[in-house]
């Protein structure tokens, strides 16, 4: 009889432990399994079952209901707003509306939903399910940024609450704030609130100042008659080399202007333009200005909705521009036919050296226009395709293009729909590649094998110094492999390993190793669950250990005597920085 229910309880607990490990909800599960010794699986279906049970029979089980729903609403909705994801932007409006149009109909209605005894535990399942639905690949990204947002949220929080104290409840003096910044080569009023009136006066200040390099307008509120300043700023200014843009509403009019500024200006560098409202349409100017322009080296236009016209004014201004090394085009609503374009256009362009195309609709058949465009390129070194819907066909005409490529050097794929199938494709292209130092594989958890078929490159492979590969499903097993390749691995400085589900067997294989390998400097094993033992055994190998600078071993079930005796010896390490907790 145990071995029955073992038997479906344990492919049960394994579902619904994937279902949030790699997530913010996984890290409360995993302290409360800390404290309690309980498996944060069992943890979570205990708690889901008596949530269940109360939407069914619970007093005040409609509140509940409307309640979860709003709140995991408000949290995705959130995300995408400081993530600047517009992606889901339809997704999140549906929702609300059903949301909304539920409850008139509930408040109609309330008599018969209380008869329907599962009404509101139907209801709360499917606004989860929904929102997941259009979300996935939105959300994985999110998560993932979030873990890293929360680990460094105070300094940025303090930061902000400084820009806060003197932003729209007070009138901004520019004057006298541009004054105050005397010769500094930077003048930042981001988050000041200034007016497009304002504007005309920094304009007028900068035009003939011969020492500021940097400006800084972002989230500002600025709109296009700002732009038409900025605009003939740029036709006067011989100094400034950055501008930043990002988060106002200059739209395409404001574009308008700043191309008109961008075709006379042959000192800008780098400029901003992130969520603007600029579309296709102000695209079209910017990329006419590009034809023109002598000067600019970096163009930023993330989450403006370009689309794949957008990207086809973009592609073939590229073919003329000689000049610009850094295109961020990230979050655009672009798909396979604005890939083609771009892929057309690297074919002649030979100075693009980064491309950053996350968070868009790729796919397997854009995967293959910029593998075709890859093995022809001879400059592009930087390449971001994470959250772009890529799977294992895609990894496979990237994989191909990796065999012959020479130039290429980062390839971030994280938060795709790779399987074994497309990381095998990828390790085999590894053996042979011998230029790229840094490749992103995280949060594609459809590779159950990642480990092992990355082990497999990592033997061969002498060019390789960052392997991501957090948010995955790595286990005790894969860390095996992975740290059996690492005997013979002498390149590999930087392994990231969090949320991999590594336990105490998996964190001896890597100690194992470690007391040995001399060419790994930081690795990354946050989030996983190594236990008292895992940690002590690390501890001691890092007593041989004199590579490893850099050790993050932050949320991993670590009892408060465990740490403490762990903390002791890799003290021992003066070279050794430790991240616990």
């Amino acid at each position: 009889m145990a071995d029955k229910v073992k038997k479906y309880f344990d492919p049960l607990k394994s579902k619904v432990k994937s279902s949030y490990s790699n997530s913010p909800l996984g890290l409360g599960f995993d302290l409360i399994e800390a404290k309690t010794s309980v498996d944060s699986a069992i943890i979570a279906i205990a708690l889901c079952s008596i949530l269940a049970i109360y939407l069914v029979f619970g007093w005040c089980n409609d509140f509940l209901c409307n309640f979860i729903g709003l709140i995991y609403g408000a949290y995705v909705s959130s995300m995408s707003i400081l993530l600047s994801d517009t992606s889901n932007q339809k997704q999140l409006l549906m929702y609300w509306i059903i949301y909304s149009t539920l409850g008139c109909i509930e408040y109609i209605l309330h008599r018969l939903c209380d008869f329907l005894v599962l009404y509101w535990l139907g209801k709360c399942v499917f606004l989860i399910r929904f929102l997941q639905s259009g979300s996935s690949s939105s959300e994985k990204s999110s998560e993932r940024e979030l873990a890293d947002f929360l680990t460094n949220l105070e300094p940025e929080r303090q930061e902000q609450q400084e820009s806060n104290n003197d932003s729209s409840d007070n009138p901004v003096d520019l004057e006298e704030i541009i004054a105050k910044n005397g010769n500094s080569p930077t003048l930042n009023l981001a988050l000041k609130g200034i007016t497009d009136q304002n504007i005309m006066i920094v304009a007028n200040t900068l035009r003939n100042n011969t020492t500021l390099t940097t400006l800084d307008l972002s989230a500002t509120g600025i709109e296009d008659e700002a732009a038409q300043h900025l605009g003939n700023l740029l036709r006067k200014n011989a100094t400034l080399t950055t501008l930043q843009l990002f988060n106002n509403t200059i739209g395409v009019e404001g574009a308008k202007h700043l191309a008109n500024g961008l075709r006379a200006n042959t000192t800008l560098a780098s400029i901003d333009l992130g969520l603007n409202k600029i579309g296709e349409k102000g695209t079209e100017h910017l990329a006419d200005a590009l034809r023109h322009n002598i000067g600019l080296r970096e163009l930023y236009i993330q989450a403006n909705e370009i689309g794949d016209n957008g990207v086809q004014h973009l592609a073939d201004a590229l073919q003329h521009n000689i000049r610009l090394i850094t295109l961020g085009i990230f979050n655009n609503q672009i798909e396979e036919n604005g890939i083609q374009y771009l892929a057309d256009a690297l074919r002649y362009n030979n100075t693009l050296t980064t491309i950053d195309l996350r968070d868009n609709k790729i796919g397997n058949q854009g995967a293959r226009h910029l593998a075709n465009a890859l093995k022809n390129n001879k400059t592009l070194a930087n390449l971001r395709l994470d959250s772009a819907e890529i799977g294992d066909e895609g990894a496979e005409y990237l994989a191909d293009a990796l065999q012959n490529n020479i130039t290429l050097i980062t390839l971030n794929l994280a938060v795709n729909k790779l399987g074994d199938k497309g990381i095998r494709y990828l390790s085999a292209a590894l053996q042979k590649n011998t230029t790229l130092t840094l490749l992103d594989l995280g949060s594609n958890e459809r590779a159950v094998n990642i480990g092992q078929h990355l082990a497999d490159a990592l033997r061969y492979n002498t060019t390789l110094t960052t392997l991501e590969l957090g948010w995955n499903k790595i286990g005790d097993t894969g860390t095996e492999y992975l740290a059996d390749a690492l005997y013979e691995n002498t390149t590999l400085s930087k392994l990231d390993l969090q949320y991999g589900s590594i336990e105490e067997k998996g964190a001896r294989y890597l100690a194992d190793v470690l007391r040995k390998n001399t060419g790994l400097r930081e690795l990354n094993l946050q989030g996983n669950r190594i236990g008292d033992e895992g940690v002590q055994t690390l501890a001691d190998a890092m007593k041989n250990n004199r590579t490893l600078t850099k050790l993050i071993l932050r949320w991993n079930n670590i009892g408060e005597e465990a740490q403490q005796r762990a903390i002791a010896t890799f003290k021992k390490n003066i070279g050794l920085e430790v991240e616990i907790d």
